[in-house]
């Protein structure tokens, strides 16, 4: 990570006098040059991603205590909302991964969607390019506006998506996150006070 961050403080707007990370916030980025090009853009988004992955992992829970069986219990409706509030945050990295691995195996088994909208974001991003450079939008022999391109993708993308059954998947998706993530943060007794659950409520 040492690397990451000495790179960003070395290319951000300013050199050496950008505004340096903070140990209490290592997720706080320099600002990016609103000038940057494809790959510098490119390079700022991926170290953002990589700086939010290495910190997930860094708080990441035991999986043995995360599924430790002997913790569960069915709660109260009241209790179950207070070990939601408690659980949530003490094992939410965990929660990221499982519903990031929920989502890759929804989307894997839905690849048409899949590859639809990630034709979709990379045409946004190139007309959005485009725009940004002040250079004509062609496509198909054809020069278009930067409005009249991103109405057009709109409207391709709702296509696609009715097309691909992305209601379907979305609705998978988000079903399935909302039901792990509550079930386990509602049966699961809180760590912090394993001895008595009704001193939540």
């Amino acid at each position: 990570m040492a690397d990451t961050l000495s790179f960003l403080n070395a290319s951000a707007p300013g050199g050496s006098t950008a505004v340096p990370f903070s140990a209490e916030d290592p997720m706080a980025l320099p600002p990016l040059d609103p000038d940057a090009g494809f790959f510098a853009k490119t390079q700022h988004y991926y170290t953002r991603w990589k700086l939010y992955k290495d910190e997930k992992f860094r708080t990441l829970r035991p999986w043995s205590e995360f599924l430790d069986r002997s913790q569960f219990s069915v709660p109260s409706k009241l209790e179950a909302f207070a070990r939601i509030s408690r659980n949530y945050g003490y094992f939410h990295s965990n929660y990221v991964v499982v519903v990031g691995l929920m989502s890759t195996y929804i989307l894997v088994t839905n690849s048409v969607f899949m590859l639809a909208m990630m034709m979709c974001v990379a045409a946004y991003y190139w007309f959005k390019m485009k725009a940004e450079a002040k250079e004509p939008i062609a496509l198909f022999g054809r020069e278009y506006t930067p409005t009249q391109a991103y109405a057009g993708l709109f409207v391709a993308t709702l296509l696609l998506f009715y097309m691909t059954n992305g209601s379907s998947t979305v609705f998978w998706l988000v079903t399935s996150a909302l039901f792990v993530v509550a079930g386990h943060a509602a049966t699961r007794r809180p760590v912090e006070d394993q001895s008595n659950p009704f001193s939540l409520v």
